[in-house]
């Protein structure tokens, strides 16, 4: 009985056969480019979460990284909607 036998509409590749060798990836194999760190162009921060050690931490790296950080007046975030879904 194959894999696909056993498991029907389980891809096949999940369940490879006994007699399958797996693929041998040389040594000193690097990806040809660096995977794009994410940076937040804007970070808002509540009162609230300023009370909290970690949301200071993250206002600093934030900076560090040249986003903007936003200090609100309240507990309360609104507005975020974007001219499309990307950028929401």
């Amino acid at each position: 009985m194959t894999a696909s036998e056993s498991s029907p509409g389980v891809a096949p590749h999940l369940y490879p056969d006994a007699g399958s060798e797996p693929i041998a990836v040389p040594d000193g194999v690097v990806p040809q480019y660096a995977p794009k760190r994410w940076i937040p162009k804007r970070i808002l921060l509540t009162r609230a979460a300023l009370e909290w050690p970690l949301a200071r931490v993250i206002a600093e790296r934030g900076s560090a990284l040249g986003s903007d950080v936003v200090e609100l007046r309240a507990d309360r975030i609104e507005g975020l909607r974007g001219p499309d879904q990307r950028a929401t």
